[in-house]
């Protein structure tokens, strides 16, 4: 979506724009201090303290998935750990303060895909760009974060297995009817109900999946429903939050409420008169108000940007 279609053979646009040149022309008018990078080794060699601007593509598509991206030697994408640690760095040194947004995109790829081993090794990597976002920060006394997910998978997790089995691994601690060892973790619908139904596009017994490597890479989890890719969940989905106003998160909450508790905390648009938004008032005066750093981390589909106030 950055490039011509005549640019490259990954350009997609059909209006003839190069919006990566456009980007970079849009700062050298401004004479802003910028970079655009298209590697790890690109991305590693920029000092966070020298530049004002940073855009990263690192795939014409998407990236990969954190259990493919590990294997790559030498690395050709950052981590999400790595780029969050990289925007904290440019981003705090505004004196009016960031948002930040971080998105693990990938978690809801593989799980369509009925990959289970790649959307928990995602999650872990998004696990460990939150834990490197409050190391960061926990110095501070104006930084919000906050963690949540769009929607959930049909996604299912059980079978009594003890302790010491990987939750990739087979149940050991039920029977089934059938006699034949089942998935502590499985999809209610998927791709992958071939590759323990059918046989030749026939519907069989179900497969017997002993000595099997099921916590391989590359094997996709079983399906109740046979679909072309798996669909979300209803169920609702949680929030965490640390920081200033992170007790507002509580109970059950529609969506739109956590865009109101950021508002509300940063004192913009309609809570920007709120009582405690005044550094003069005495509820406030142990704190330096309004908060001013955002970082949302979000289990969804997407990109995650990151900009200084003021820049577009």
């Amino acid at each position: 979506m950055f490039l011509p279609v005549n640019d490259t053979a990954s350009g997609l646009r059909q209006d003839g724009r190069n919006l990566i040149e456009e980007w970079k022309a849009m700062r050298d008018a401004q004479r802003e201090r910028h970079k655009f990078v298209q590697n790890f080794t690109e991305f590693a060699a920029v000092d966070p303290d020298y530049v004002d601007y940073l855009l990263g593509l690192f795939s014409p598509d998407h990236m990969d998935y954190e259990a493919d991206r590990v294997k790559r030697s030498p690395p050709q994408q950052p981590s999400l750990t790595e780029m969050t640690e990289k925007a904290i760095r440019l981003l705090r040194r505004s004196p009016n303060g960031y948002f930040l947004f971080v998105e693990g995109g990938r978690i809801d790829h593989s799980h369509h895909e009925s990959h289970a081993y790649r959307a928990l090794t995602d999650t872990i990597a998004l696990s460990d760009a939150v834990q490197k976002a409050v190391e960061m920060t926990k110095q501070d006394d104006d930084t919000l974060i906050v963690v949540s997910a769009d929607h959930s998978h049909v996604f299912t997790f059980g079978g009594y297995a003890t302790f010491a089995r990987s939750v990739l691994d087979l149940s050991d601690g039920a029977v089934t009817k059938d006699g034949k060892p089942f998935l502590q973790l499985n999809y209610a619908n998927g791709p992958s109900y071939p590759d323990h139904r059918m046989i030749n596009e026939t519907e069989v017994p179900r497969k017997n999946l002993t000595g099997e490597d099921v916590t391989d890479t590359e094997f996709r989890q079983d399906t109740g429903i046979y679909m072309k890719s798996e669909t979300h969940g209803g169920e609702d989905v949680a929030i965490f939050a640390t920081g200033p106003m992170s007790h507002l998160f509580h109970g059950n909450h529609e969506q739109n409420y956590i865009a109101h508790v950021i508002m509300y905390a940063s004192c913009v648009g309609a809570y920007r008169d709120e009582a405690h938004c005044s550094t003069t008032s005495p509820a406030t005066s142990s704190f330096r108000l309004p908060w001013k750093h955002f970082l949302p981390f979000v289990i969804s589909v997407g990109m995650a940007t990151a900009r200084l106030p003021g820049a577009y």
